[in-house]
């Protein structure tokens, strides 16, 4: 199965007066859940904000909480407040941002619907394209559905979590399954895009992933929905920063069909430095599944509990190596963003399109770059050979065709020595980043 309906309706929906979702019904509805958000705020800080599962936040301390959160003790949910909605549609522009959704307007992890109380009763359903846009009053749905000038606000709709899933039961190869917290999730290896599970969920909030669009693991054709961002509220952490592989990557770390996710930095006294991971490892498989990009690498360390044991496949100079690792628990910290570098550029690099300067102690403290070595890029030239590779002002230049960069003079150097690219390990907001900048 290739094809799915949207979770959200397009055109309006009148449905009769004992099905309606009143506001005092769904208010209800959020009393029910509070014992969940409860609960789960019963968790220890160390599971309540965390950030992306494999970040690296600067905290060297995080194998001593490994056992600190209890799954099968908790239960996730979402409150929605529907008197302080405003139908912006901004949560769903996050949601497919944050998951990799496809953009079409039947994919749809989370929409925002505009429900209209009639004078008889009856409740008029509008969502156009999700509610991604908002609800421009001149749009033919909208129009409809405000005909009746009735009651009106707005709700935003994602996953129930049911506590008896029809998805989990009518999935023939256990492919939907429910996490020992509460959360239920799609093993895209399993999935063979029946669609049974899109067709039983009696909220609509699943849909088949279209050819070419993305799903966490890269996969189109199976089935995706609404996780709770999975990633972000659970206890894994591997303490790597990662991205994906570019064709150019691929071929500069010898990684055939550029799958797999690029360690782009090791905290220092993480699970991933003791299990002898290294900046430049490609991640190709993780505790036996394959790793397609960074954003599965996220999702399996994340449903992974602190203290367990993985084996994980790295190609390492163009060599397969295995190694193993035991994960920990993620801190809540956030690494803090730089400011924008103030003066004019010392030096400039032309043929780059680039302007840098010494990283002086002033500019370090104000970037929050303390003890860093590097180049500092203060301005990009737009058409350059900098700016096709996306290099910002306030990224740091760290190594040049992993050679480490102390100034000016060892960047100018590197670029002597280069041929027609160069490899460069870039310190951006205090997580590293591969770029491969091509010379012209």
């Amino acid at each position: 199965m290739t094809s799915s309906t949207s979770p959200a309706p397009t055109d309006p929906e009148v449905r009769e007066p004992a099905f309606r979702l009143s506001r005092r019904r769904l208010l209800a509805l959020g009393a029910m859940v509070l014992p969940g958000v409860l609960a789960a705020r019963l968790l220890p800080r160390e599971g309540q904000e965390h950030v992306a599962a494999l970040e690296v936040t600067g905290s060297t301390d995080v194998v001593a909480d490994a056992a600190a959160y209890d799954a099968t003790a908790h239960r996730w949910a979402f409150v929605i407040d529907t008197t302080t909605c405003i139908g912006c549609g901004r949560c769903v522009d996050a949601c497919k941002l944050e998951n990799h959704v496809p953009e079409e307007p039947t994919c749809n992890r989370t929409w925002v619907e505009l429900h209209v109380i009639a004078e008889d009763g009856s409740v008029v359903v509008a969502s156009p394209d999700g509610g991604i846009d908002g609800f421009p009053p001149d749009a033919p749905a909208v129009k409809a559905a405000t005909a009746t000038l009735g009651q009106s606000y707005f709700v935003p709709r994602m996953c129930m979590q049911c506590e008896n899933p029809p998805c989990v039961s009518v999935c023939p190869v256990s492919a939907t399954y429910r996490t020992d917290d509460g959360v239920i999730l799609v093993d895209p290896e399993k999935c063979i895009g029946c669609g049974y599970c899109v067709v039983a969920c009696p909220y609509g909030a699943r849909y088949i992933v279209p050819s070419g669009g993305e799903t966490p693991a890269g996969i189109a054709g199976v089935a995706d929905k609404c996780t709770f961002c999975y990633h972000r509220i659970t206890r894994g952490m591997l303490g790597v920063g990662i991205q994906d592989l570019s064709p150019d990557l691929a071929a500069e770390f010898h990684v055939p069909g550029a799958k797999g996710a690029l360690v782009s930095q090791v905290g220092k006294d993480t699970p991933a430095a003791r299990g002898g991971l290294r900046a430049g490892d490609v991640i190709v498989r993780y505790d036996g599944k394959d790793v397609a990009d960074s954003n599965r690498l996220r999702n399996l360390v994340a449903a992974t509990a602190p203290g367990t044991r993985v084996a994980l496949g790295v190609i390492r100079n163009g060599r397969a190596e295995s190694l193993h690792v035991t994960i920990g628990t993620m801190p809540a910290e956030a690494a803090p963003g730089p400011a924008e570098p103030s003066g004019e550029a010392a030096d400039g690099l032309a043929a780059l399109g680039i302007r840098v300067q010494p990283l002086t102690p002033d500019l370090a403290e104000q970037l929050d770059l303390q003890g860093e070595k590097g180049v500092l890029i203060s301005g990009v030239e737009p058409g350059s050979p900098a700016a096709e590779a996306n290099l910002q002002p306030g990224d740091l230049i760290v190594e040049v065709n992993r050679i480490p960069v102390a100034g000016v003079a060892d960047l100018r150097q590197a670029l002597d020595k280069a041929k027609d690219r160069l490899l460069l390990l870039i310190n951006r907001q205090g997580a590293s980043v591969f770029v491969m900048l091509r010379l012209k």
